[in-house]
């Protein structure tokens, strides 16, 4: 059986890399309104030209 432990070990990365992915992506979405209602109108403009 040591020729299906590569394999595993490649889908348990692959798992890992997707949740960590979407783990980044929850908190990027939760970061930014929270930062938008911190920052003034003056400073949020050029963020919303962006």
């Amino acid at each position: 059986m040591p020729h299906m432990e590569p394999v595993s070990w490649l889908l348990w990365l692959f798992i890992f890399l997707i949740l960590s992915y979407s783990f980044f992506c929850v908190i990027w979405y939760v970061h930014i309104p929270y930062t938008k209602i911190k920052l003034p109108k003056s400073s949020s403009s050029p963020f919303m030209k962006w």
